[in-house]
């Protein structure tokens, strides 16, 4: 992000042009061949074409997600701070960018043709040959397929299958996290985003109770280890703040220091593409 080499690329046009040229973000530019290179900075200046045009954000694939656009596998979409500038975080897919290392791992076990590399790797992407190599199966979709069709997981609160505004229906529903310091800090919320409607009901009823007996916070975690996952915590443990309102480094005193890694299934696809890591 030096504007002074590369002027005008900002946080979110960097992390979804490496993803459109499938160039993993750990890896530096002296170690990219021209070709790569080349496709990296025709990927930024297509995102930010698009951006200009339209005069907001096109679509992204990684940024902010729990699944990846391209290959549709949920939970791939990994999330670190890295370089000089921590205060921002990137994004990238685990199983369409890969490093050098991993690249020779997938050579290995499925050969040098494996269809994987197209995605991944490769200079010339194909998105109609996207993989899924989950518990080293592949599944590759048809060619002729000129759309990525994933089922939207179904919201399921108080036994329905959907939770909606019942004066705005679903499609003005948003996901919210209490950020005032009170006993609810960072519990999560479905509100709507009209403009003047009231609309409010907690997000977080399947998540589970902590030795507290208060509900669990859901958080994702941005370490260089486990960045991208999601993890249960004490809703005792919210950060500390003071009478201004900062954040303190200090601990709240009280709380059972619960901590497990979310289950997909159970605590994150019941909240369906509305969960987003900066939320």
């Amino acid at each position: 992000l030096n504007q002074d080499r590369f002027p005008g690329v900002g946080n979110i046009i960097k992390v979804e042009a490496l993803h459109e040229a499938g160039i993993h973000p750990r890896r530096l530019v002296s170690d990219l061949s021209e070709t790569e290179l080349r496709a990296v900075i025709r990927e930024c200046r297509k995102y930010a074409m698009k951006w200009l045009g339209a005069g907001r954000a096109p679509t992204k694939k990684v940024y902010n997600r729990t699944s990846c656009g391209t290959c549709g596998n949920v939970g791939s979409v990994q999330i670190a701070k890295m370089g000089n500038d921590l205060s921002r975080v990137t994004f990238w897919c685990s199983d369409c960018q890969l490093l050098p290392n991993q690249v020779q791992e997938q050579q290995k076990r499925y050969g040098k043709t494996s269809p994987l590399l197209e995605v991944g790797v490769n200079k010339k992407r194909n998105i109609h040959q996207v993989l899924s190599c989950r518990n080293n199966h592949i599944t590759e979709v048809p060619a002729k397929s000129t759309k990525l069709t994933k089922p939207t997981p179904t919201i399921n609160l108080n036994g329905t299958n959907r939770c909606s505004c019942p004066q705005h229906g679903e499609p003005s529903l948003v996901l919210k996290r209490v950020r005032k310091n009170s006993a609810n800090q960072n519990r999560i919320f479905w509100s709507c985003k009209r403009q003047g409607c009231q609309f409010f009901k907690w997000a977080d009823s399947h998540l589970p109770l902590c030795s507290c007996r208060r509900k669990a916070i859901l958080r994702i975690s941005k370490t260089e280890r486990s960045g991208g996952r999601w993890f249960l915590s004490c809703t005792n443990k919210a950060t500390m703040r003071n009478q201004f309102g900062n954040a303190t480094s200090e601990r709240c005193p009280t709380g059972c220091n619960l901590f497990a890694w979310a289950d997909a299934k159970k605590h994150i696809t019941p909240l369906g593409n509305l969960l987003t890591p900066l939320l």
